[in-house]
């Protein structure tokens, strides 16, 4: 068991780092850009007694992949990070139904995003239900398969009309203002992919392979996440390479 106690010890920071940010979300992104600000311009942070990262401990290090505390190479690509990827398609009320019990029962995983594709039309108060019961974060626009936009949910629905509607795909991606086009490879690395967000202002990308495939969302916030997380793996490396020098 005692062997096991380092480890432990190791990971309370970026346990504690992301609780923050699963809770907090407005004060860990303040946290995680501050973190990330000094860190980018290649001074330490610390915050009383609680948290401190080195200089030395930078983004360009952790993206070099430098190993881990399990040996194992670290990986700090967008893919890597992932994000809201469970989506949902046109159905009936039925299937609503049917999803939102598997939900509520865990039989199935939260849907996140609702799919709009060029081959159908919709119900406005269909998309609205479908919005409100299953908790959808993202509406993406596919055409022939291939990514057309994505926006947010609370942003499409105010303006999907609140009477029964029959709408076609030109209706929902072109009347719809704020559809967005910005989008990255999931070969990407999560520092660029932040760096992306911050020029554009916005607080998530959407991520489409080659092929133009939609992969999956993802937000700041996880990417904060993932680069503080390894940040501290790796300012936990230096303090101990320091401490055996």
């Amino acid at each position: 068991m005692k062997e096991w106690v380092p480890l432990f010890s190791a990971l309370v920071w970026p346990l504690f780092i992301i609780a923050i940010v699963l809770i907090f979300r407005e004060d860990a992104r303040r946290l995680g850009n501050h973190v990330l600000d000094a860190i980018g311009e290649g001074r330490g942070v610390k915050f009383g007694d609680l948290l401190e990262i080195s200089a030395k401990a930078s983004i360009a290090d952790v993206e070099k992949r430098e190993p881990g505390l399990s040996g194992e190479a670290i990986d700090l690509s967008v893919d890597s990070v992932g994000g809201y990827d469970e989506f949902v398609g046109k159905g009936s009320y039925a299937l609503l139904d049917q999803i939102h019990r598997q939900v509520v029962s865990g039989q199935r995983r939260a849907i996140d995003v609702l799919m709009i594709t060029n081959d159908r039309y919709y119900s406005s108060r269909l998309l609205r239900d479908y919005i409100a019961t299953l908790g959808i974060r993202y509406i993406v626009y596919t055409d022939g398969g291939r990514f057309d936009g994505w926006t947010k949910s609370s942003l499409f629905a105010g303006q999907v009309p609140t009477h029964d509607k029959t709408l076609n795909y030109s209706q929902l991606r072109h009347d719809i203002s704020g559809v967005l086009a910005e989008t990255v490879g999931p070969g990407k690395s999560a520092g660029a992919v932040l760096q992306t967000m911050q020029e554009k202002a916005l607080d998530a990308l959407a991520v489409v392979d080659q092929s133009g495939e939609f992969r999956f969302i993802v937000e700041r916030e996880a990417i904060v996440a993932k680069l503080v997380t390894n940040l501290l793996v790796l300012n936990e490396q230096h303090a101990k390479s320091a401490a055996n020098d």
